[in-house]
């Protein structure tokens, strides 16, 4: 196994991955635990206690499936499936502010690719702060993600990070998908604009990844 050389810049942002992760975690988890307690107490009656740890699983897995592709490793063989990334999609924001719509068309799409397009819809969230809507529009080597509601527009240092690569200091845990969105763009040499006004906004990934003769390695 070959070591993995993890620079102070790299290891900030796992922890700040592995900061967000937890905080998104921790509260259905622990309704979980609660239903489990309330039903321990209370034996008897059981309906809403499950219904509880029901709804609190689903939303448990919604984030994990969603966060295993948005933080995950993608390697520049690996496809995986766009009806199945809309799928994850789907689950994730279900109960969230951001209504997100998109048709997806079967067939398979670069790992990269759809990783980039989650970490961007989570940054394209911080921009609907009284919620609103996100249309994804994926046409080959290029996606738009289309924005709309009462009050549109991003912190103007988190976007300057995301399409510049601006140093914000003291970057949140709940804002490292700008930074980790970047450095994939970067990567890929994916070219990232926005244009907007205080009702609606696109956000314009250019040059994505394509998988070309590649084998479906999801």
């Amino acid at each position: 196994m070959n070591a993995v050389e993890m620079t102070p810049a790299s290891a900030d942002l796992a922890a700040l991955v592995a900061s967000r992760l937890c905080h998104d975690l921790i509260s259905p988890i622990g309704a979980i635990g609660n239903g489990v307690e309330l039903i321990a107490e209370d034996p008897g009656e059981i309906g809403e206690e499950l219904a509880l740890i029901e709804m609190s699983a689903r939303s448990v897995d919604a984030k994990l499936r969603f966060f295993r592709l948005a933080f995950g490793h993608a390697a520049a063989t690996s496809t995986v499936r766009e009806e199945e990334v809309q799928a994850i999609v789907a689950g994730y924001f279900a109960e969230a502010r951001m209504r997100v719509h998109w048709t997806a068309r079967p067939g398979l799409q670069a790992r990269g690719t759809m990783r980039l397009l989650l970490l961007l819809l989570l940054a394209a969230e911080t921009a609907l702060p009284l919620g609103g809507g996100a249309e994804i529009r994926l046409n080959g080597a290029t996606v738009e993600i289309a924005l709309s509601g009462r009050r549109v527009g991003f912190q103007p240092q988190l976007l300057a990070l995301l399409l510049q690569g601006a140093i914000v200091p003291n970057l949140a845990p709940a804002h490292v998908q700008f930074a980790l969105a970047r450095a994939d763009a970067l990567r890929h040499e994916v070219r990232l604009s926005y244009a907007g006004s205080e009702a609606e906004g696109v956000l314009r990934a250019e040059n994505l990844p394509q998988i070309s003769g590649l084998a479906d390695g999801a």
